[in-house]
């Protein structure tokens, strides 16, 4: 394993005074946190190990100039994190937060529109996560429980000069979610050997999917977690389509009030929809294993 570098420091700012942008030291990211919270950075060469074994099936990159940072004890603060030079792009990033959830995480990856947030992952009952100005987005694990409304996760990227809006690759709510929102992008994969995940493994009565006006969810497996555990998303996939049904022994079913998409497909669709699609001819479909759970 090449060589990783750790630094921790403690925020302290006066709470009289505008709470002032931080570098996050080791990185060409800054961060904006309340008073007397912990950020934790971490890079290097072996740090795509690290990422490998991080919570909830972690994250696989070949990249080694990836940067982690870490928040620590950011109990119900707003937490910000944007590149050094807002104006253009930065290192391919993961998050991790634990010890004290923020209420709310917001993070920039420039006007460029083409930094690549590879992981998010969040231990407790974050209640929104926003995104913007990245090209690509990898998976974003929110480990939460059923209590209060559920997590609200938006992705209000835009497409780079000459480019389509990239898709969130995975999400994985353990608990209740409020709204999944891409708004221009979409969600899933690039084809048949890299697949997607929706994962939402609590009841969310009240729950939405949405997607950009122009946006597909494509290769993407969309279910209530595994039914023998771990995150092997991608071979759920695999068995569901050889078999062409939504398997209830590999897969349980999630559950959700709406889906609002244009397009879907190929996928397997293992989400029980409150408000179902009364008229297959208003969606462009595209090889959807469990249409019915999401169609009339």
């Amino acid at each position: 394993m090449g060589k990783i570098i750790v630094t921790i420091m403690m925020i302290f700012t006066i709470v009289a005074v505008a709470i002032p942008w931080q570098e996050a030291s080791g990185t060409d990211y800054e961060v904006k946190l309340p008073p007397n919270y912990i950020i934790g950075t971490a890079y290097g060469k072996g740090i795509s190990n690290v990422l490998m074994n991080a919570p909830m099936g972690g994250y696989h990159s070949s990249y080694t100039n990836i940067v982690i940072i870490y928040f620590f004890e950011a109990e119900n603060a707003v937490c910000k994190i944007r590149p050094s030079n807002k104006a253009g792009s930065a290192q391919p990033l993961a998050l991790i937060i634990k010890g004290g959830i923020p209420k709310v995480v917001m993070i920039d990856g420039g006007k460029e529109n083409k930094s690549e947030l590879l992981y998010v992952y969040a231990d407790g009952n974050l209640e929104k996560l926003k995104i913007k100005g990245f090209g690509t987005v990898g998976k974003i694990a929110i480990s939460n429980n059923n209590e209060g409304a559920g997590v609200t996760i938006q992705n209000a990227s835009k497409a780079a000069a000459g480019q389509v809006a990239g898709n969130i690759h995975s999400v994985i709510v353990s608990g209740k979610l409020k709204k999944l929102q891409s708004n221009k992008g979409g969600f899933g994969g690039s084809s048949s050997t890299d697949t997607g995940v929706i994962a939402i493994e609590g009841a969310s009565p009240g729950g939405m999917i949405k997607v950009g006006k122009n946006a597909e969810m494509s290769y993407l497996l969309f279910c209530g977690g595994l039914v023998n555990g771990g995150y092997n998303y991608a071979e759920a996939f695999d068995e569901c389509w050889s078999s062409q049904q939504v398997l209830q022994t590999v897969i349980k079913m999630g559950s959700v009030k709406k889906v609002k998409t244009k397009a879907i497909g190929p996928a397997i669709f293992g989400l029980q929809v409150e408000k179902k699609y009364k008229d297959a001819t208003k969606l462009k479909i595209t090889d959807l294993v469990g249409m019915e759970n999401l169609v009339e």
